[in-house]
């Protein structure tokens, strides 16, 4: 049996910057993510439980969700470590991205972080300048963020074989109008996403600080 043939990817996700044009106590200063997983899907349909998606962050992820802050992109140590590692998946055309994260409401078996920057009650939140902490609204079916064609650059992600690629992935702060029977009318922050690939320059690809390439095909 022939091996499948892979491409190398390098993650890189950041925020827009946020209304930089705000009064001070009303800037966004943090957006937190607790992040369990990103993976690709070829299939721009895929359902939740396909056997189809490729995984770009190690499987100790899953096992201890990371909580990344937006707003600071790629400089924390801990993001770096885990980010800065190049993935494996299989060459194709991916056409679906998706950002698992934490529930509001995790199950009892689900794996949590041992610190939440957003307090009780949620683990993906932005906060504001004033100290005010706004829960993310995430779609509670999937607990995930996702990006399909139409907020892809080229309306899809191609991953050449054996070609090093840059996936560049950003977020962007959005208000939505929701109503509740307790709260009436309010708004909610979200965030919507766009994804890009980049060709690596040989001068730009390094080797992870532990010499580590994650294996990321799905089992």
């Amino acid at each position: 049996m022939l091996p499948k043939v892979t491409s190398a990817v390098r993650l890189h996700m950041s925020a827009e910057p946020v209304c930089s044009s705000c009064l001070g106590s009303g800037q966004v200063q943090h957006i937190f993510l607790t992040i369990r997983g990103i993976e690709l899907n070829s299939s721009a349909t895929a359902h939740d439980d396909s056997p189809d998606w490729q995984k770009l962050l190690p499987p100790e992820i899953e096992q201890n969700p990371l909580q990344i802050d937006l707003m600071e992109g790629m400089a924390d140590r801990a993001v770096q470590a885990q980010f800065g590692k190049i993935a494996r998946v299989p060459a194709g055309i991916y056409r679906q991205l998706r950002l698992r994260l934490v529930p509001s409401q995790p199950a009892v078996v689900d794996r949590l972080p041992e610190k939440n920057a957003c307090g009780s009650g949620t683990f993906n939140c932005i906060v504001i300048a004033d100290g005010s902490i706004h829960p993310l609204q995430i779609d509670p079916a999937s607990s995930a963020l996702r990006i399909t064609a139409d907020n892809m650059e080229g309306a899809a992600l191609p991953f050449l074989p054996d070609i090093d690629t840059d996936l560049i992935i950003e977020w962007k702060l959005v208000w939505e109008l929701s109503s509740t029977a307790d709260d009436g009318i309010r708004l909610f922050p979200m965030l919507a996403g766009t994804a890009k690939v980049r060709r690596i320059k040989l001068d730009e690809l390094g080797t992870p600080d532990d010499g580590v390439v994650n294996d990321s095909r799905s089992r």
